[in-house]
């Protein structure tokens, strides 16, 4: 027997597979009664991933020389063709001849996580551990349990175990960066993914799950790039196509963001997010082709698929297609927050002399919210009221964060913290009335306020939308923004300012020469000029229709824009000659510093 062993360790060492199984079953049919002989053809085919094949071969064994190690290679073999039931008995007849069998133990916890009893496995993972305290693999797979139930912090301390005993075991990373990602902690997360990449390189998860902590912590091209090495990979990576797709658009890379979305939609001609991505990318060039269908399409998967609320606002939707969507992502936030175990218990204090407001926003920069409430602090009656702002977005440097912070009783720069710690630090402020300017867009945190940290929360000025979430109280607004006829679609309650709900900065000079500007501009020195300046995605084509039925009834008068990206401009144009106007009664005006921007817009009639 020890040179039929020889033998056959020599094949299966040189991947001699079929040779190494012509010998064994040569022997055992010459000595049919020769268990070893049996189980060390069962092994030359479990060595092969053949489980079924191995199956009987290794029956015979265990009738022949019932031992823990063969018990354990008929379960293996059994697990492998997903028999996991007929697997776990026989690891448990392993157990019954060696109680202390690690690999029965680990294999038995395995096929019980398989079979969804997932307390015994955790059991049987725990008593593993407890005889074999350096049992790495054992650490490793009570930590994915831990965190399939969501329970992290025990999860993350089996991951460590699994660490000390496999120090370049990348699946352990990996978990720990998912707990931390369940969590809220993106940082952490983004270090604990990366160290499984540096381990792992070849693992299309760990480069995915990187990529998407990248952008959770605005690190734009290393996302792109481990989405890249994504597709390398696996070309047809999904999730891979679709992040690739996100960036170019954020980036306005608009034809490259073009080719993902139409490469996924080639093959999921009804994913959600490629048909998103796909109108973003048309309405960002103003190319509404095939428009109608391709909405009609996407909002179909509205209530059901994970879409942006914010970039719903844009298209022509209902109000209750757009509290669809918004419900959707709040659940998914509700959700994840739930899994964190954080509340609090808020107590009003009777004796505090003023109403301490958290003003929570990633715009305190140079940028169009900020630009309308850069007065706002400074108005405040510091008799009634102290403001602390919370900056979730970049510090640019910019005279608008400069004044913000300036005016607030406290500025507190959290941006880049996990949610978690945002709530926790707006709780300690003892905040009465938080105050979201952000709802769903770039650099807002609605993870945070979900959690409650604040006895009262509102919605105000940059986010106009339902939040579909149950976390804001109120939502300050007026009756054009939002027709009381709506307040059914809003989770808030809606709280209406007496006029505009928009504040702005009226202490900035607006004066100019009419004729220079208009000549500098490229307007014509006579005629109606109709100014609209905003970003092309806000455009639609019946908006856009009714401006150019404008133009036909008024001669000589032009309609002036924010200069969009080429292909917009091209559209624009191309739709304007459809409607039979001259291509230059379509002016387009370049982004200049807001000063300028100010001095310019009084060379238009209507702006």
């Amino acid at each position: 027997m020890a040179t039929l062993w020889a033998i056959v360790a020599a094949l299966t060492a040189s991947q001699q597979w079929a040779d190494a199984e012509a010998i064994c079953r040569e022997h055992v049919a010459a000595n049919p009664q020769d268990g070893a002989a049996w189980q060390l053809w069962g092994v030359v085919l479990l060595q092969q991933q053949k489980w079924a094949a191995a199956i009987a071969p290794l029956r015979r064994a265990v009738a022949l020389v019932p031992g823990s190690a063969v018990w354990v290679q008929l379960g293996a073999a059994l697990c492998g063709t997903e028999a996991f039931a007929e697997g776990l008995a026989a690891f448990e007849m392993a157990l019954v001849l060696q109680p202390t069998d690690q690999d029965a133990l680990c294999n038995a916890a395995l096929a019980l996580s398989r079979l969804g009893r997932t307390e015994e496995a955790l059991a049987r993972y725990r008593q593993l551990v407890q005889q074999q305290p350096n049992h790495g693999q054992g650490h490793l797979q009570l930590g994915h349990l831990y965190r399939q139930r969501q329970r992290y912090e025990a999860a993350i301390r089996a991951y460590r175990r699994a660490i000390a005993c496999l120090p370049r075991c990348g699946a352990a990373w990996f978990g720990l960066g998912a707990c931390w990602r369940g969590q809220g902690q993106w940082e952490r997360a983004r270090r604990a993914f990366g160290r499984a990449v540096r381990l792992e390189g070849r693992s299309v998860q760990a480069h995915l799950a990187l990529a998407e902590m990248e952008i959770r912590t605005e690190r734009w091209r290393p996302a792109l790039r481990h989405y890249g090495r994504s597709l390398v990979l696996q070309p047809h990576s999904l999730p891979a196509r679709l992040g690739l797709g996100g960036i170019y658009l954020r980036w306005e890379r608009l034809t490259a963001a073009a080719r993902c979305f139409r490469a996924v939609l080639q093959h999921h001609p009804d994913c959600p997010s490629a048909l998103e991505g796909w109108l973003r990318v048309k309405a960002q060039t103003c190319d509404w082709t095939d428009w109608e269908p391709l909405l009609t399409r996407l909002w179909q998967h509205a209530g059901q698929a994970v879409l942006s609320p914010f970039h719903a606002l844009f298209f022509d939707l209902t109000p209750a297609t757009q509290q669809a969507i918004a419900q959707t992502l709040a659940q998914q936030i509700q959700v994840e927050v739930q899994v964190w175990h954080l509340s609090f218990r808020h107590q009003p204090d009777p004796t505090k002399p003023r109403l301490r407001l958290g003003y929570v926003s990633g715009d305190f920069r140079c940028h169009a919210v900020a630009h309308l409430m850069v007065r706002l602090f400074e108005w405040h009656d510091r008799a009634r009221f102290e403001v602390v702002a919370y900056s979730l977005g970049p510090d640019d440097g910019s005279w608008y964060r400069q004044k913000l912070a300036r005016d607030a009783d406290a500025f507190v720069d959290v941006r880049g913290e996990a949610p978690s710690a945002i709530a926790r630090r707006i709780f300690a402020d003892g905040i009465d009335l938080a105050i979201d300017l952000s709802g769903y867009t770039d650099y807002g945190c609605p993870h945070a306020l979900a959690l409650r940290p604040a006895p009262v929360q509102v919605g105000y000025l940059g986010y106009p939308g339902t939040t579909g979430g149950d976390w804001l109280d109120y939502l300050i607004v007026d009756r054009v923004a939002v027709p009381p006829s709506e307040q059914v679609h809003f989770s808030e309650t809606l709280a209406y300012l007496p006029h505009c709900y928009q504040l702005n900065d009226g202490s900035r000079p607006i004066a100019g020469d009419r004729h220079t500007l208009r000549q500098q501009s490229g307007l014509p020195p006579q005629g109606m000029v109709y100014c609209c300046f905003h970003h092309a995605r806000k455009w639609s084509p019946m908006v856009l229709d009714c401006w150019l039925r404008v133009l036909q009834r008024v001669p000589q008068s032009c309609l002036w824009l924010l200069a969009p990206h080429p292909l917009a401009q091209h559209h624009l144009q191309q739709r304007a000659m459809a409607a039979g106007l001259a291509p230059t009664r379509l002016v387009f005006a370049p982004a200049i510093a807001k000063e300028a921007h100010l001095q310019r817009l009084t060379a238009a009639d209507l702006a």
